[in-house]
This record gives structure tokens, sequence and C-alpha cells, in this order.
């Protein structure tokens, strides 16, 4: 992946700004807005929360029914 997609597509900036304040992710863990994007979050570093991802997907699937 070049850099300008590494930037733009995968978040660099936002996923630093993540992990400068949440720190480490364990496995399993994501980075995901609190409120999630579906349900009005918006992109902020300051609404960002970390958990496992298994979970998270499976509340947002379940909010998309």
């Amino acid at each position: 992946v070049d850099e300008v997609n590494y930037s733009k597509i995968l978040r660099k900036e936002l996923f630093d700004q993540a992990y400068a304040v949440k720190g480490n992710l364990k496995p399993n863990d994501i980075y995901f807005f609190v409120p999630s994007l579906i349900l009005g979050g918006k992109e902020s570093v300051e609404l960002i929360d970390k958990g496992n991802a298994n979970v998270h997907q499976s509340l947002l699937f379940q909010l998309g029914k």
C-alpha cells in the first residue's frame, strides 16, 4: 500500500491519535466510535473507545437488521 492510500484509506493519523489516547490493543480488539457512526456518532478521537472486535461487529450487525 502506498503512503497516500495508507494515510487516506486506513486513516493512519486517526489510528495514531487513538493509540496515543487509548493505548495498545489486545488480540482481537479494535478501536471504534462511541456512539457508533450508524447511531449518529462523529469521527472524532474524543469519541473513540476500544474493545473486542467480534462483540462490536455483532452489535453493529444487530443494529442493521
